[in-house]
């Protein structure tokens, strides 16, 4: 640039000379040299520039994307490893399982029971000592009729295929079908409307007559007729 300001100054400084000489030709063909020379410089200096602005976003993209990779394959073997800290759950079913029926009747002792939802909550049962006699104290139809099978319909697992009202009513049929000495009840009625709610309790309290039912709810209704509150 400074080559095409020199001369274009000297030319306007010698314009007098320039003309009397008849030396216009020459002066332009030199103008038009700086110029080329200045162009083919500013051209390189660009695509110098873009090559290098491309050529650093490509190591930047390479440089994040490994740095991603790493922390995912170390988030990967951190969870593992946790895992393999965890204690083992106990067996889904015990090998040393009591013969059917295992006991001619049901009987529940509670001594000085101390429960608390969590580990640093307020105890919730205090020092709760009771026992739990035998004898104290889910029409389906409508629900397997509106079943796409009926009753051949496949259920999911964790019955995904089912509303959680439905899946506490087939939870019931399966214990009606078991025949268990004791029936523990854990908001049973909380996913139901109020007429399948007295459904289901008209139907504990027949089915299950000669059980002992532990009834876990918010509502005072669910457990207004039980033995013991």
């Amino acid at each position: 640039r400074s080559l095409v300001f020199s001369h274009l100054a000297s030319s306007l400084r010698g314009l007098w000379t320039i003309r009397a000489y008849k030396a216009e030709q020459s002066f332009q063909e030199l103008f038009d040299a700086y110029q080329d020379l200045h162009s083919e410089a500013w051209f390189l200096l660009l695509t110098t520039s873009r090559w290098l602005a491309v050529y650093l976003d490509v190591i930047c993209a390479v440089f994040v994307t490994v740095v991603a990779f790493v922390s995912l394959i170390l988030a990967d073997v951190e969870r593992v490893m946790e895992y393999l800290d965890l204690e083992k759950e106990a067996p889904w079913e015990y090998k040393d399982r009591p013969p059917p029926p295992w006991t001619n009747e049901g009987r529940i002792y509670f001594h000085t029971v101390n429960f608390r939802h969590t580990l640093d909550g307020p105890l919730v049962l205090k020092n709760l000592s009771a026992v739990i006699e035998s004898r104290k104290k889910v029409q389906l139809k409508e629900t397997i009729e509106g079943l796409p099978g009926k009753m051949d319909t496949d259920l999911a697992e964790t019955g995904s295929n089912l509303s959680v009202g439905q899946r506490q009513l087939v939870c019931l049929a399966r214990v009606i079908l078991k025949k268990n000495q004791i029936l523990i009840i854990d908001k049973a009625t909380s996913n139901v409307d109020p007429r399948t709610e007295e459904l289901i309790k008209k139907t504990i309290h027949e089915k299950f007559a000669q059980c002992i039912v532990v009834t876990i709810t918010h509502r005072l209704s669910t457990v207004i007729d039980s033995d013991m509150i």
